[in-house]
């Protein structure tokens, strides 16, 4: 049996940046700059208690666990976008774009044995992970009044770190590349019915528990 009961607080923010900016005196020229920024932060303070029952041959006894524990978790992310279009005649256009994501998390957890005070390093740990992605996208896209169609390729590289000092130690690294086809329509059958499929690829970062 188990039981664990604590309180805790948390708190988040994030914001945007949207320009859109026409280029000369070309219609459909344009560039935009996205950007984008998120904080958050979660603490938590509690008790843990747990009796394992185990048998040895004939011999049955209890393994006892009562400890507190403070845990602390951090996650911090900023973004850029920047995309070009070129338009090529008869409603044709060429896109390009760039983004760039950075984030990083982190979690301690400190337990401590309600018996003698001390830390207990083996339900413990600090870890830190840091991610950046690059996104390379270039599309052409046809659009008309009653539908609209891009179609195109991603090139995503991609760096994880990941540092534990305490618990299970481990500092990895790896930077892994990543590509796909993307691809979108829109339908639109009146003003009030519309009808959009997507399809891209995406690289994420590991949750600070995984």
């Amino acid at each position: 049996s188990s039981l664990t009961s604590g309180w805790g607080d948390s708190w988040s923010t994030d914001g945007m940046f949207l320009l859109r900016q026409k280029l000369g005196d070309t219609p459909g020229r344009t560039i935009s700059v996205h950007a984008r920024y998120s904080l958050s932060q979660t603490g938590m303070i509690g008790n843990n208690t747990s009796t394992t029952r185990k048998y040895t041959e004939d011999v049955a006894f209890e393994d006892l666990v009562d400890q507190k524990f403070d845990r602390k978790e951090d996650s911090y992310s900023v973004s850029g976008n920047v995309t070009y279009t070129e338009p090529l005649g008869k409603n044709f256009y060429l896109m390009g774009s760039y983004r760039i994501n950075w984030s990083t998390k982190s979690s301690e957890k400190y337990t401590y044995s309600n018996y003698t005070g001390n830390l207990d390093s083996l339900y413990s740990s600090v870890i830190s992970n840091n991610f950046l992605n690059h996104r390379m996208q270039v599309s052409f896209s046809k659009q008309e009044a009653k539908y609209n169609i891009q179609i195109g390729a991603e090139a995503q590289p991609s760096t994880t770190s990941t540092h534990s000092s305490l618990g299970f130690k481990r500092d990895t690294t790896y930077t892994i590349w990543n590509f796909a086809p993307s691809a979108r329509i829109d339908l639109r059958f009146s003003d009030n019915n519309f009808l959009r499929i997507n399809y891209r690829g995406r690289t994420s970062e590991p949750t600070i528990n995984q």
